[in-house]
């Protein structure tokens, strides 16, 4: 997989900066009302979402990865649901349910059609793709059809729903073209029969995966499964058969979303796909020299005001700038090896090592004495069984 266009990135950075604004949005509207569970639950969900996000953002920057759009969609979707329905709840007073803000029902309407995006895509599109974001063999590409129509077929009529479904009496957006009770009926009898057969189907790719997959596979798939099964039976007993609502159920709900997302982003980013050392490192190291550069900057100010004359605040803040970006890169320099040396020390004494070689290399031209150096060095920083050195000889032929 290739990496993504530009406008693929920017799009992507786009629904991930509306997954961080959305949960405040929710917050500040829907924190005070009893149906949202309170800002403990939506901070949860947001949570969850921006988790989803930030590791579909990984995904799509590396390898424009299908799982990461999937993610994205899922993390998306759940933080629009959340921001739609705090909008459409806020000064809610009373029986009804709805506020008075301009648009509540419809905002209300598009919270209510999305739920069925974030469980077909965690619990069934998801598994289907992990983790290479490829179906087993192209056999499963009818299991795939089968799921998204079963979700169509459950999905009209939720979306040509006559009534909204936090209160029958307010009637919805698209209630004209509600088909009749027996044509909805059937259409969610046959969506659901089909999701069940895709769930099953899920289930069984995943054996397959287990079966023929490497022993990093496998343990990409233990971290999905450990995320998974608590988002599939929270699903079916809190949501399927509303057991334990307004109590544990709606905990065990809020942290089965984010188990997926924390399962999957160790699975992805703790196996080898990429190297979580690296990123926390590099974290680190950025936070310290923020950290580091705003305190040095705000010593600057402090002082140079002290001692400038009146009226030279706009000189003490130009010379504190001009000091800070001076130390920058020294700063980030020195803080890069201080965590390598203590959190990543091969890869420093690795880096040692070659610093140690170029220098001999200056002064050493036999042939000879250069390849007893460069197996020392390699003997000593990476410590093989066996090392050796092949040398190519070049001849040219003499001229007269």
């Amino acid at each position: 997989m290739a990496a993504p266009s530009r406008k693929k990135l920017a799009a992507a950075r786009g629904l991930v900066a509306f997954v961080v604004v959305a949960p405040i949005v929710a917050l500040a509207l829907g924190h005070d009302h009893p149906d949202t569970g309170g800002w403990e639950a939506l901070l949860a969900f947001g949570m969850a979402n921006l988790a989803l996000a930030t590791l579909a953002l990984l995904l799509i920057r590396r390898k424009d990865h299908p799982v990461g759009w999937l993610l994205l969609a899922v993390g998306a979707s759940g933080a629009l649901q959340a921001a739609a329905f705090s909008y459409a709840t806020h000064g809610a007073v009373g029986s009804d349910p709805l506020g008075t803000l301009p648009g509540a029902v419809p905002a209300q309407w598009v919270s209510e059609q999305l739920w069925l995006v974030q469980i077909v895509g965690q619990a069934l599109l998801i598994p289907l793709l992990f983790p290479d974001g490829r179906l087993p063999s192209r056999r499963w590409r009818h299991v795939l059809r089968m799921i998204v129509v079963g979700a169509v077929f459950g999905w009209i009529p939720l979306l040509l729903a006559p009534t909204l479904y936090i209160d029958e009496s307010i009637a919805a957006p698209l209630a004209r073209l509600a088909p009749p009770d027996p044509i909805s009926g059937a259409l969610v009898a046959v969506g659901g029969m089909l999701v069940a057969f895709g769930l099953v189907a899920v289930i069984v790719s995943l054996v397959v995966r287990w079966r023929r997959g490497d022993p990093l596979e496998r343990q990409q798939l233990k971290w999905l499964f450990a995320g998974l099964i608590p988002l599939i039976l929270t699903q079916i007993l809190v949501g399927a058969l509303d057991i334990g609502r307004d109590g544990i159920g709606d905990l065990l709900l809020l942290l089965s979303y984010i188990a997926l997302p924390v399962s999957m982003t160790v699975a992805i980013l703790q196996y080898r796909l990429y190297d979580l050392g690296r990123l926390i490192r590099r974290t680190a190291g950025y936070a310290i020299v923020s950290a580091l550069l705003v305190g040095i900057y705000a010593l600057a100010v402090i002082s140079l005001s002290s001692l400038a004359p009146t009226g030279g605040s706009s000189l003490s803040v130009a010379l504190a700038t001009l000091v800070t970006a001076v130390l920058a890169r020294p700063a980030h320099q020195r803080i890069k090896q201080w965590l390598d040396r203590r959190f990543n020390r091969q890869a420093y004494d690795a880096e040692r090592a070659l610093e140690a070689l170029r220098s001999r290399l200056s002064s050493q031209l036999e042939v000879t004495a250069v390849m007893e150096e460069l197996l020392a060095i390699a003997t000593d920083s990476v410590e093989p069984e066996v090392a050796s050195v092949w040398v190519r000889a070049e001849t040219k032929a003499a001229t007269s």
